[in-house]
């Protein structure tokens, strides 16, 4: 059995095709950083198994995969 954050952390990590990104990070992740400058919201998505949706963050230099 995994964790959580493992689970969300492969669903998020999946996701980066679908944005077309090289790098997503959680709103979890986007508060521990220092500075958020750089980074843009790209939505809310549903994760399988969670009952709230995950806002997801990338970085304006991750627009590429």
């Amino acid at each position: 059995m995994i964790g959580d954050t493992v689970n969300v952390a492969s669903r998020i990590e999946a996701l980066t095709r679908q944005f077309a990104v090289g790098i997503l990070l959680s709103a979890e992740t986007r508060d521990m950083l220092e500075s958020r400058v750089g980074l843009y919201e790209l939505g809310t998505v549903d994760v399988k198994h969670r009952r709230q949706p995950v806002t997801v963050w990338s970085t304006l230099a991750a627009d590429e995969p």
